[in-house]
């Protein structure tokens, strides 16, 4: 059955011969709604397990925390503009928009597409500020590294002011409407503005380079990181998902492009907004990743299977090292693959198990997640056939960064 609003267009004389009305009629709102809803839901999962693991430490929230939250907010407003804007006909194909969509509903789009990006463009600088502030906690004792953060939110914020002075002064005088050749606005000559076009392609190439400079860091640190290639490894799980986020930005430049030289320049605008949800939402992952290690860290301490692991371990052991005692909260674990200043532990090889000095109880602090990890020396006595009786461990911690 034709829509109310294509019947209407075609009473009222205003499809050009040539455009059918299936043709009208077409949509892909449908796949663009299902996964901005999908990225939406996940990222705020994932990032309430982020705050819960972050209140249940003993320090509580912090400056990023915060700022997650408020990206959280804006992340909300963005998704129910998008889906407003899907819903009045802006991911249709134009010459719906032009024959079909009143001149009043395509002034309500524009307008709301306006508000939709300075959201989009200061939620990804909320959420980089989130990354930056987590990552300066991180670095804070290698000056090299932490004058490195410092110079990103230089840069970050550098490229975040002419990204929102685009888009609220696209057209002069400033207004929210962006006016398609065929409005009233347009051929009036009231506003002058700069082809949609070409503030997209801009802000998106300053957004792929802020993902660049922010999710670099973690590269630099693990580069820097003195532990074994298994840890690295491991530590790369936890530290660069954010690959994953540029790749995203990569998508959406490509998308802005395509949705200016295209002919039907509307037909790529939900696959954008999807593209630019799961910008915002896969950076409030990737930056949520450390903590989710304690989160999951914690459920395996709490569950039955590592309790049952733990009892069989003890029971092959002699003796507990001091280090048990000492294990700290979050993300410890991360620590000890590395080497950590000047405190030498010592107890007895039995001791030097997969959970001790792995990196499995997820244990430890987020801050220290780089700064600290542990070296072991083995000492013993070589015996005259070849082979050697141990008699003792010792750990000797020294500063793994830097």
């Amino acid at each position: 059955m034709l829509a109310a609003d294509i019947q209407q267009a075609l009473t009222d004389g205003r499809i050009p011969n040539g455009i059918s009305t299936e043709y009208l009629a077409a949509s892909k709102d449908s796949g663009a709604e299902a996964g901005i809803l999908v990225v939406l839901a996940l990222a705020l999962i994932i990032t309430a397990l982020r705050l819960y693991a972050r209140i249940s430490d003993p320090r509580g929230l912090v400056l990023e925390d915060y700022l997650i939250i408020l990206t959280g907010a804006q992340l909300i407003t963005f998704v129910g503009l998008c889906l407003k804007l899907l819903a009045l006909g802006s991911g249709r194909h134009i010459e719906y928009i032009e024959y079909v969509l009143p001149l009043s509903t395509v002034n309500k789009t524009e307008v709301l597409d306006f508000i939709a990006h300075i959201i989009y463009t200061t939620a990804l600088y909320t959420c980089r500020m989130s990354g930056l502030s987590f990552y300066r906690r991180l670095c804070r004792r290698h000056g090299v590294l932490s004058l490195a953060v410092n110079i990103s939110f230089g840069l970050i914020t550098a490229g975040f002011v002419p990204q929102l002075l685009l888009i609220i002064f696209h057209c002069t005088p400033v207004t929210g409407l962006w006016p398609y050749p065929w409005q009233p606005e347009y051929a009036s000559g009231l506003y002058a503005c700069i082809e949609w076009g070409v503030v997209y392609l801009t802000n998106s190439i300053v957004s792929l380079v802020s993902d660049l400079i922010l999710f670099v860091i973690p590269i630099a640190l693990i580069a820097i990181y003195r532990g074994t290639v298994a840890n690295k490894v491991k530590l790369s799980v936890v530290l660069i998902p954010g690959i994953l986020v540029i790749a995203i930005s990569i998508t959406r430049l490509d998308l802005a492009h395509r949705g200016w030289t295209d002919t039907d320049q509307s037909w790529s605008y939900g696959p954008m907004l999807a593209i630019e949800t799961a910008e915002i939402g896969g950076t409030m992952v990737a930056l949520s990743a450390p903590a989710l290690k304690v989160f999951f860290g914690r459920v395996y301490q709490s569950s039955s299977f590592h309790s049952s692991n733990k009892v069989r371990s003890t029971g092959r052991r002699t003796k507990r090292g001091t280090r048990e005692q000492d294990r700290g909260t979050e993300l410890e674990g991360w620590q000890r693959g590395g080497v950590v200043g000047n405190e030498t532990v010592v107890g007895t090889l039995e001791e030097a198990s997969a959970e001790e000095v792995g990196l499995d109880d997820g244990r430890g602090s987020e801050e220290d997640l780089l700064v600290v990890g542990q070296g072991v020396e083995r000492k013993g006595s070589r015996r005259k056939d070849g082979g050697v009786k141990v008699t003792t461990m010792v750990e000797t911690r020294t500063d793994a960064i830097g």
